[in-house]
């Protein structure tokens, strides 16, 4: 991504958001900050990752940015995420 941002001259800024962070309840104050860091994007990226730790917030990701209007980029199990 630094590579590609600087290609084209721009800069980038990540903002890290754990999937963990986006299987809590609706309503709960982990939850809105976690999709306040994803709406302040201006695209997600949801890498690959190794057994169940997170999967479900990966899929909330995912649904998060299409019922948003967000650039979506899944890697691996992130783009498998996004079909489920």
């Amino acid at each position: 991504l630094d590579h590609v941002s600087l290609s084209v001259g721009r800069r980038l800024k990540v903002v890290w958001v754990d999937s963990s962070e986006l299987e809590y309840p609706e309503g709960h104050e982990v939850l809105e900050a976690a999709k306040a860091k994803m709406a302040s994007a201006q695209g997600i990226l949801v890498p690959g990752g190794f057994g169940d730790r997170g999967i479900e917030g990966k899929i909330y990701a995912a649904n998060w940015s299409r019922h948003n209007n967000k650039p979506f980029l899944g890697i691996c199990l992130g783009m498998q995420m996004a079909v489920v």
